[in-house]
């Protein structure tokens, strides 16, 4: 399995405001999760997208790219991540209502 550190994400000083900096941070805290408890805890489609962004990641790496050069080339990974996070939070969300 990859062992790429979480805290690769490099954000290009753009503002912490930014939506997309903030989906960002979402995958990337949810990589770290997963990477950390191999998915424990985490819904299926969550884990699914954390090990896709794993494997990309490995690919990448296995090219010759840095940590922080692959994350950025799996860059649709990393938003797909975010997305599935979010419908987590939304559904969780919904359940305490």
């Amino acid at each position: 399995m990859l062992s790429c550190k979480p805290h690769c994400v490099s954000f290009n000083g753009l503002s912490e405001g930014d939506s997309r900096i903030l989906m960002q941070k979402m995958a990337r805290d949810s990589f770290k999760n997963f990477m950390k408890k191999d998915g424990a805890g985490m819904d299926s489609n969550e884990a699914a997208q954390c090990q896709a962004l794993a494997s990309g990641v490995e690919t990448q790496m296995a090219k010759g790219l840095k940590q922080s050069e692959a994350w950025s080339e799996e860059w649709r990974a990393v938003y797909s991540l975010a997305e599935a996070v979010m419908a987590r939070v939304q559904r969780n969300y919904v359940k305490t209502k």
